[in-house]
């Protein structure tokens, strides 16, 4: 049964490793465990072992299922919310919904024909 979107901009589940750099902080090596949630034309939700406060900035970097060439795009964190992830109490992470800013034709259109077919 297809789930039905409702959104004005559909998202599909997505899990794929996500390469960031928070842009005010170049120095910042991305976190190897930063994994996708979903995604859609307009942005990608990722879960993060730190918090990111709204309005930050960050450099994305990540591969679509069956595709040879990364996505590159900068992104600004809209919202993020404390989940867990496994059963330890340490195990804190946090998903965090992040709007693309700035992106490339190629590119979306490389989103929007993953994102199409699944809806």
């Amino acid at each position: 049964m297809a789930f039905d979107e409702k959104r004005a901009f559909p998202r599909v589940s997505l899990n794929v490793k996500v390469d960031y750099k928070i842009i005010s902080s170049p120095e910042k090596v991305p976190d190897p465990m930063i994994l996708s949630k979903d995604i859609s034309e307009i942005g990608i939700r990722i879960v993060a072992f730190e918090r990111l406060n709204p309005y930050t900035m960050l450099d994305l970097k990540f591969l679509l299922p069956g595709s040879k060439e990364s996505i590159s795009a900068t992104g600004r964190a809209v919202w993020s919310k404390e989940s867990m992830v496994g059963t330890s109490s340490s195990s804190k992470a946090y998903e965090i919904g992040v709007e693309f800013v700035s992106i490339s034709k190629e590119d979306r259109e490389k989103i929007n024909q993953f994102v199409l077919p699944k809806l």
